[in-house]
Formats: structure tokens, sequence, C-alpha cells
């Protein structure tokens, strides 16, 4: 009994995951036959074993494949959200754009996105004295080891460059 029940739970998880997609609608269509075949395979056989007529079972057959289309049609139309950032018409992303008027299909509706951030302008702040130490010390490492790479690898002559004259 906790298969019937876990079977069914399994349908309406992908007629949910997929709405509004072909898969969810397809899950359920794909779900319903393995209903009435293991229906048939146990009216098959009782009828063999015991000798005993259970047609009702093809019937509550029916009445499950019922409830499990009911329900998953149920899951399977209800709208996708759209996330906050995307446009409620078509779900394109509106995220760093300066007006809220849509470029894919031009709804003026998404006026409840948040506003840009304002550019701040102010002096950048100088990093920690550690950290600053530490970039020094890569980049003189990096200086180093590409300098004793140009010593080892022949390049081209470099370019004269005509002196400059300090004030």
């Amino acid at each position: 009994m906790i298969f019937v029940t876990i079977y069914a739970v399994g349908i309406w998880v992908v007629a949910w995951r997929w709405r509004r997609r072909w898969q969810g609608f397809a899950a359920i269509v794909a779900g319903t036959p393995p209903i009435f075949l293991s229906a048939q395979l146990d009216i098959w056989l009782v009828n063999e074993l015991f000798h005993e007529d259970v047609h009702w079972l093809l019937m509550m057959a029916f009445a499950f494949a019922g409830v499990i289309v009911f329900i998953g049609l149920l899951l399977a139309v209800q709208p996708r959200a759209h996330p906050a950032h995307a446009c409620q018409e078509c779900g394109y992303d509106l995220r760093g754009l300066a007006s809220t008027l849509c470029p894919e299909c031009g709804n003026d509706s998404c006026d409840d996105l948040p506003t840009p951030r304002p550019v701040d302008h102010a002096e950048p702040v100088a990093p920690d004295f550690s950290l600053g130490v530490q970039l020094a010390d890569r980049r003189r490492d990096r200086n180093r080891d590409s300098s004793k790479l140009s010593a080892v690898t022949p390049m081209a002559p470099p370019i004269a460059q005509p002196p400059t004259t300090s004030q």
C-alpha cells in the first residue's frame, strides 16, 4: 500500500517541478498506464491462483488513476514564479538596466523592481597595512621571477626610447 502512495507522490513531484512545461504533463500521461498494467496483472494472478472474479480491482485502478491525473494536472498548471529581478511578463532578467522598460517584450509594468544603487564617487580607502605588505611582497616576487625568466629566455632587443627630461 505504501508503494501506491510513493508512486502518486513521485508523479506529483515531477508535475510540480516541471509545471507549465511539457515534461510535467508528460509525467502525468506516462504515469497512468503502469497503474492499469499492474491492475491487470493483479486480476490475472488472482484469477489463476484463486479462481475468483476481482474485476472490481480494475475499477479501483481507474479511481486511483483519476486522482493521480486530477491532482497532477492541478499541480502542472500552476504558474511559475518569476524572480524579483525579472520582468513579470516574459521573465527577462532586468538586473543592471537603468529603466524599468523590458527590452525583450516592452512591458513597462516592472515598477516594483529595486532601484539601482547610486554610484559612490568617494575616494578609495587604503587597504590594511598587512594586506598592502602582502601585495607588495607578491609583486616583488613576481617581478623577481619574471626577471629570472627574461635572463634565461632570449627576447627581442628593447625599443630605444628617447630620453625624458624631468623638470
